[in-house]
């Protein structure tokens, strides 16, 4: 009976790891979630961080998207338009804020990226 329940206690630890939440704590002030790509994206990779260090700081960034490298792609925060940047020729793009200026992140709060004509390339939630 031993032996059975050392393999089930792998297995059991194993399926944890990999059900663990896509937002990662830091140290208690700082949060990071990846985007997952949509379908018309499926490359696509992305995350965002958002840190409290005295001020408040979300980065947004999105790469391997070739195909849009020199086109605009727009970042969201709960269907707020953030901010636009041009995707680069290796086709990444990064939008950082600090301070008041963007919507309060919480637990729930969406994140999404958009090409201008708003076709969604990669979204996720804190």
């Amino acid at each position: 009976m031993k032996r059975t329940f050392i393999p089930l206690a792998i297995v059991a630890l194993a399926a944890l790891a990999l059900a663990a939440p896509a937002v990662q704590a830091k140290d208690g002030n700082e949060r990071i979630i990846a985007l997952k790509a949509a379908s018309a994206f499926p490359g696509a990779k992305g995350k965002a961080k958002f840190k409290v260090d005295g001020q408040r700081e979300l980065e947004i960034e999105i790469e391997h998207l070739r195909r849009l490298a020199g086109q605009r792609v727009n970042f969201f925060v709960n269907s707020k338009l953030l901010g636009s940047k041009r995707m680069s020729a290796l086709g990444a793009a990064q939008l950082d804020r600090r301070g008041s200026n963007f919507p309060a992140i919480r637990s729930g709060t969406r994140i999404s990226v958009k090409t201008a004509s708003g076709r969604l390339i990669a979204s996720g939630r804190f």
